[in-house]
């Protein structure tokens, strides 16, 4: 499993974050299930970690073209499954 923890958060918020958005799917693609759909700022989260059911998360960054002043920041975490331990660390 993959665990994404945010750091910060700053993204062009419109309702339904139909402007600007962080997108994380569970899996290896964007075909893969959504996990969640993120745009505003890290004090709107109603949680700060999301986790993958598997051995991959895919996220993607998409933003419009009038904006240009958002940020985010993520760590991650590789859980090895047998013992709940982590095995890899990273940050974007």
């Amino acid at each position: 499993m993959i665990k994404v923890t945010f750091t910060k958060l700053e993204i062009e918020y419109k309702e339904n974050c139909a402007y600007d958005s962080l997108k994380l799917y569970d899996g290896p693609s964007a075909s893969s299930k959504l996990i969640k759909t993120l745009c505003g700022d890290l004090l709107w989260l109603e949680k700060k970690e999301y986790t993958s059911t598997g051995s991959s998360m895919f996220v993607v960054f998409q933003s419009d073209q009038y904006f240009n002043d958002g940020e985010f920041e993520i760590s991650w975490e590789k859980v090895m499954q047998a013992d709940g331990q982590y095995d890899r660390r990273g940050s974007v």
